[in-house]
């Protein structure tokens, strides 16, 4: 192979990097696959909220047809009582130990 064949072939290796250089690109590239990264989690965060979306539907359905539920709904909602009613409010410490269970023979 001649000396201008390799010349050219250095010349361009050389040009090559100094672009990708200027440019760049390695950030560039970096960011691409971040925001791809991103674009895919928000996807996934959609997919959620639309099937959440469909449970809240089948559950706002359902409360139309059944009054009860609909009472219920509303009670707990609006922090509501009957008359005579008493609430009992129970806290569990998330710190806490969990107790053994406790069996009888």
């Amino acid at each position: 192979m001649n000396k201008a064949y390799w010349f050219a072939l250095i010349a361009s290796a050389a040009l090559t990097t100094l672009y990708a250089m200027r440019q760049d690109l390695a950030d560039l590239h970096a960011g691409y696959v971040e925001s791809r990264a991103r674009v895919e989690r928000l996807a996934e965060d959609r997919e959620a909220l639309v099937q959440e979306r469909e449970r809240l539907d089948r559950r706002v359905r359902h409360l139309g047809s059944d009054p009860v539920e609909l009472e219920a709904s509303i009670r707990e909602s609006r922090n509501l009582v009957r008359e005579g009613e008493t609430i009992y409010r129970i806290e569990i410490d998330e710190n806490a130990p969990m107790p053994k269970p406790y069996f009888s023979d």
